[in-house]
């Protein structure tokens, strides 16, 4: 029986709690591991942060490795450059020593090769990448794959493979496994690890936060009053500029406030970033409310809610359910 969770109890898109340990503060995302919340958990994955896989090991084969852990590595390397990733395997009071350590060399000499062989297929192209930009350059040939690709496009091409490459996450070196059972083996080492991740300044350099920032941040967390879900860039630019922020410092002092979780603002997204999300929470339940790892179970004529609200025949529920699902 877990001592930290109760029975059958699941994340619904995402949980945010603080979490004080040790003199350090941490904000928590908890993030719902049903594969329809991916859509949604990647908006809240950030940089700042160590991101903690965690899987059953007891459940775990080979067969499962994407869908365990594979796939959350895939996903939170492609939103975050230099992802730091921990892994964590749960249920250890249910296997034998010698199946723990089994799982463990099998997941990580995965984990490892996987990176390998991503690596290796981002180098071959850099080089052919590289191949055709001195071929369109001297006019050697045309009938490579990047046939058509202008001179300007593939160095392009060539500086975002580079950057990939120099932005690979920082994989576990160990694979934690911890019991949530009355021993709670192991917790005590994941905590430890944590914390020795957080301090470590290669990995998280300190912040320096200027004073015209932390007013800024106050005056964010002031609006949260207000009836607005959002603000629009214009109006947090004129807040800052009544304190003596100009534009060119409030984007850096956005850029932070969204690393440490005080708002959510979406820069390189072009329908996104003219909005500062300054209520992460009211987020969350708008997402909340409209997906559901339970989607099936919730969507049944039987349901209170369409009864009453959606004055809908049977009939007519089955078809908005098969168009919406």
């Amino acid at each position: 029986k877990s001592r930290l969770a109760l029975p059958d109890e699941q994340t619904h898109v995402l949980d945010q709690h603080m979490w004080a340990v040790e003199g350090e503060r941490f904000q928590v995302n908890d993030f719902g591991g049903q594969q329809m919340y991916h859509v949604t958990n990647q908006l809240f994955f950030t940089k700042s942060a160590v991101n903690v896989l965690v899987f059953d090991i007891n459940r775990y084969d080979a067969s499962r490795y994407d869908r365990d852990i594979g796939d959350w590595v895939q996903a939170v390397t492609a939103q975050v450059p230099d992802a730091v990733l921990l892994l964590v395997g749960t249920h250890s009071d249910l296997c034998s020593a010698a199946e723990v350590q089994k799982r463990k060399s099998e997941i990580m000499a995965t984990m490892q090769q996987r990176e390998r062989s991503i690596v290796e297929d981002i180098e071959e192209e850099m080089f052919q990448v590289k191949e055709a930009l001195r071929g369109e350059r001297h006019g050697l040939f045309s009938g490579h794959r990047f046939a058509g690709m202008s001179g300007e496009d593939l160095a392009e091409r060539h500086r975002l493979l580079q950057l990939t490459l120099t932005s690979r996450p920082v994989l576990p070196k160990e694979l934690i496994i911890v019991s949530s059972a009355d021993s709670m083996d192991g917790i005590p080492y994941l905590v430890h690890t944590i914390l020795q991740y957080a301090q470590n300044r290669q990995l998280f350099p300190k912040t320096v936060v200027p004073e015209s920032w932390a007013e800024l941040e106050k005056r964010l967390a002031e609006s949260r009053d207000g009836p607005e879900h959002f603000l629009t860039y214009e109006q947090v630019v004129r807040m800052a500029g009544e304190d003596g922020l100009t534009e060119e410092r409030v984007i850096p002092a956005l850029r932070y406030l969204h690393l440490v979780g005080e708002i959510l603002w979406y820069e390189d997204n072009v329908m996104l970033k003219e909005y500062i999300f300054h209520k992460p929470s009211n987020l969350i339940d708008i997402f909340k409310a409209i997906f559901r790892h339970d989607i099936n179970t919730f969507l049944t004529y039987g349901n209170e809610v369409f009864r009453r609200v959606g004055h809908m025949s049977k009939q007519q529920f089955r078809l908005v359910k098969s168009r919406f699902l």
